[in-house]
C-alpha cells in the first residue's frame, strides 16, 4: 500500500512538473524571437557590461558559498572555471545569448538581404533540420543533427532569424484573444502528448 502511495505521488509530481514545462518553457524561446522582432544592434560597449555583469554576479555568489556560508570546500582543480562563468556555460542562456549578440551583425546582414521568399525557405528547412527531425529521433533513441535539446546558438540563431522575418513580412490579423486562445491550446496538446510519451517510453 505504501509503495502505490510512492508511485501515485510520483505520478502526480511528474504530472505538475509537465504541465508547468508545457506552458513556461516557451518564455525562453519567446524571448529571442522577440530579440529578433526588434534586432539586436550590436555595440561593444554593451557586451562588456553584460560580460562584466555576469562575471561579478557570478563569482561574487560563488566565493559567498565558499569562504562566508561554507557549504562547499573550494579546490582550484574542481572550481577554476568558476571565476569563468561564462566562457564555461556556468549560466547557459547568458552563455548562448552572448553568442548570439556576438553573431547578430552577420544574422542581420543575411535577413536584409534575402528577399521574403528566401526567408521562407530557410524557416521552412530550419523546422524540418532543428526540430522536426531532433523530435523523431529522440522518440526512438537516436542521434541527430542538432543535440543541444533546443539550449543552444543554433536554436537561438533560428529563433532571432524568425523574430525579424516576422516585424518584416508578417501582418497579424488577429487580437490578443485569439493568441491567448491558441497559446492555452498549444499548451494542453503539449503537455497531453508528452504525458502519453513519457509514459510510452519510460522518459520523463
Amino acid at each position: 500500500h505504501m509503495i502505490m502511495v510512492h508511485n501515485d505521488n510520483n505520478e502526480a509530481s511528474t504530472a505538475i512538473s509537465l504541465l508547468l514545462r508545457s506552458f513556461t518553457r516557451a518564455a525562453v524561446d519567446a524571448f529571442v524571437i522577440i530579440s529578433g522582432y526588434f534586432g539586436i544592434k550590436f555595440k561593444a560597449k554593451k557586451l562588456a557590461k553584460l560580460l562584466t555583469q555576469t562575471w561579478f554576479y557570478s563569482v561574487t555568489s560563488f566565493l559567498l558559498v565558499v569562504f562566508l556560508l561554507n557549504l562547499q570546500s573550494f579546490t582550484i582543480n574542481k572550481d577554476f572555471l568558476a571565476f569563468f562563468p561564462t566562457f564555461s556555460r556556468q549560466y547557459w542562456f547568458v552563455t548562448v545569448y552572448i553568442g548570439l549578440y556576438c553573431i547578430s551583425p552577420f544574422l542581420n546582414k543575411f535577413i536584409e538581404s534575402s528577399s521574403k521568399k528566401t526567408l521562407q525557405k530557410f524557416l521552412i528547412v530550419g523546422v524540418v533540420l532543428f526540430y522536426i527531425w531532433p523530435t523523431a529521433a529522440y522518440l526512438v533513441n537516436a542521434r541527430h543533427l542538432v543535440e543541444d535539446s533546443g539550449y543552444g546558438i543554433v536554436n537561438f540563431s533560428y529563433l532571432y532569424i524568425l523574430g525579424r522575418y516576422l516585424n518584416l513580412h508578417f501582418i497579424d490579423k488577429h487580437n490578443c484573444s485569439w493568441h491567448f486562445r491558441n497559446y492555452l491550446i498549444i499548451g494542453i496538446v503539449l503537455f497531453i502528448s508528452q504525458y502519453i510519451i513519457s509514459h510510452i517510453l519510460g522518459f520523463e
